[in-house]
């Protein structure tokens, strides 16, 4: 006889915090100059589709991303990674590559709260 108990769990307070402190080690790694943005990203990210490609999200005008996203990243200068930025995705960190009026060029790491 087999018998399975399935617990559905919500996230809490204590694993938003735990996810930003990851993120925060994540980005004092990239910083510091240990470890490229890219590698973090193909290493870490939770983001399966830009994740494996280095964070690489291409180019995009305003609108394409959530609005946190939006407004976090159209306030980098190129080259700059952000702070942490949280989404209803997850936090992210954020490096803008190339800004042309409107349009973005940008590299992300996702990490998710479990």
């Amino acid at each position: 006889m087999v018998s399975l108990v399935s617990i559905n769990r919500v996230p809490g307070p204590s694993d938003t915090a735990a996810t930003l402190a990851r993120v925060r080690a994540l980005r004092e790694e990239i910083s510091s100059g240990r470890s490229t943005f890219e590698d973090v990203a193909r290493r870490e990210s939770d983001d399966t589709v830009s994740g494996p490609q280095g964070g690489d999200l291409g180019r995009g005008a305003r609108g394409r991303f959530v609005s946190e996203f939006e407004r976090a990243a159209y306030a980098l200068r190129p080259g700059q990674l952000s702070e942490p930025v949280r989404t209803l995705f997850g936090w992210h960190l954020i490096r803008v590559s190339e800004k042309k009026g409107d349009t973005l060029a940008l590299h992300h790491l996702l990490e998710t709260v479990t």
